[in-house]
């Protein structure tokens, strides 16, 4: 699994070619936000009292179903979102995107803080620039019609429809073994309960859409282009979340990816440098992005960011935690795995999550194949693994968390499948099947 100099050098060369869409997108996505302010308040304001009012009898992290960690639902970060949107400033656009200043006290909660921005006009006092908040160009014009209840229904269906439409079409081209990790993994990771809150939604729609797309453009061609379409879902994915399960939108969409690829087998193909490069176009779009929220912000506010911002990045990787860094690094894994379905879902559901894992188990040890692509599987178990890197990497941020970071495991899923796929046996599995049901009857 080696990438050799000639291939570093290709990919960074590409990488270079695309520094000006880097530039235009940048542009492109600030204007956007900028727009966004010109929406008078008053026309938000029908819809946003209804949303706050909404959100101060809502829970802030309540639950979708009782004593399930993983149908844990955050009110909290939706608050501070609405909170932020309803105080941008028309009058100085540029500078209120930048500062994302809301009204905040500490002596309430964030839902008892969007209320009294709203109804009783408190002004904003606390600034939250170290993310772009770009989900406030889809979220401020829904809001002159919607409230946020609306919203959340409205998100539900795209996010089903998005499923759907990625799902029906792997189906179509016969990708079966995606198809097959993508369900799972969506059920194992609860995302039936992703739509319920703003904060979750972003990423998984973006995997989906880009996944959509890496279908419709992936058969028999070149790899070039595949690392301009990683550093934009890198970018949107910086400009849209809010440090969830991010790297949804670089592994599902690649996972999709190298299974097409590898049934294809396109000129030119090379799993390794193929991931290699779309990682790093991914990386660069998603870190220079949010480097370029901080830079641009510093320009517009006349400060600089970097203090203010180098602290929430030590408290998310643990170096300002508050508990035991050991003590968190040998629980975040598990907490975030007694997330998943049907694990996280009382006793029976552990017992039933370990039996299902000695299945599959067993299945890819009896009926293993002797000639497989090791190298193909070394590549799904190094993405795979991704996830559980980033929860040790933020570790606080996921030790605190767990109850969303968890289904970043969804690609995890995914390529888990694929391994199998590309490990068991599967007409050996169906001649045993058939031989057994030969001798019952």
């Amino acid at each position: 699994m080696q990438v050799n100099k000639d291939n570093i050098k290709n990919i960074l060369h590409s990488i270079a070619v695309n520094v000006p869409v880097f530039l235009i997108v940048t542009v492109i996505l600030t204007a956007l936000l900028v727009l966004c302010t010109k929406i008078p308040q008053s026309a938000l304001r029908p819809q946003m009292e209804e949303s706050a009012e909404f959100l101060k009898e809502s829970e802030l992290f309540g639950y979708a179903l009782d004593d399930v960690a993983g149908s844990r639902i955050d009110r909290y970060a939706d608050s501070i979102l609405l909170n932020i949107i309803w105080n941008y400033d028309s009058e100085d656009p540029l500078a209120s995107v930048m500062s994302s200043s809301y009204y905040y006290t500490p002596y309430q909660n964030e839902n008892d803080n969007l209320y009294d921005a709203v109804f009783k006009d408190k002004k904003a006092d606390q600034q939250y620039l170290r993310y772009w908040h770009g989900s406030a160009v889809y979220l401020r014009p829904l809001l002159t019609f919607l409230n946020i209840s609306e919203i959340y229904l409205a998100n539900y269906i795209i996010f089903v429809v998005l499923l759907l439409v990625v799902f029906f079409r792997l189906i179509k081209r016969k990708l079966i073994a995606p198809a097959i990790g993508l369900g799972a993994g969506a059920l194992i990771t609860g995302s039936f309960f992703v739509p319920l809150s703003l904060e979750y939604t972003w990423v998984f729609l973006l995997a989906l859409v880009f996944s959509a797309i890496i279908l419709k453009t992936s058969f028999g061609e070149k790899n070039k282009k595949y690392l301009t379409l990683f550093m934009i879902s890198g970018m949107l994915t910086s400009y849209f979340d809010f440090l969830t399960c991010e790297t949804l939108t670089l592994l599902i969409p690649l996972l999709i990816l190298l299974y097409v690829q590898k049934q294809k087998k396109p000129e030119g193909y090379s799993p390794v440098r193929l991931t290699f490069g779309c990682c790093i176009s991914w990386g660069a779009g998603y870190v220079l992005f949010w480097i370029s929220k901080w830079i641009l912000a510093s320009i517009v506010l006349g400060e600089s960011a970097l203090p203010y911002v180098s602290e929430h990045v030590s408290e998310r990787l643990g170096l300002e935690a508050g508990g035991s860094i050991v003590s968190m690094l040998v629980s975040v894994l598990p907490r975030n795995i007694a997330c998943l379905f049907p694990v996280g879902y009382g006793y029976a559901g552990l017992m039933a999550g370990i039996v299902l894992i000695l299945a599959v188990c067993y299945i890819a040890f009896v009926y293993r194949k002797q000639d497989t692509d090791k190298r193909y599987i070394a590549l799904l178990a190094v993405l795979g693994l991704l996830p559980y890197l980033r929860y040790l990497v933020f570790l606080n941020h996921s030790y605190l968390h767990f109850f969303f970071t968890y289904r970043a495991q969804l690609a995890t899923i995914i390529a888990l499948v694929l391994i199998l796929n590309e490990t068991v046996d599967k007409e050996l599995l169906l001649r045993k099947k058939q031989k057994r049901g030969k001798q019952k009857r």
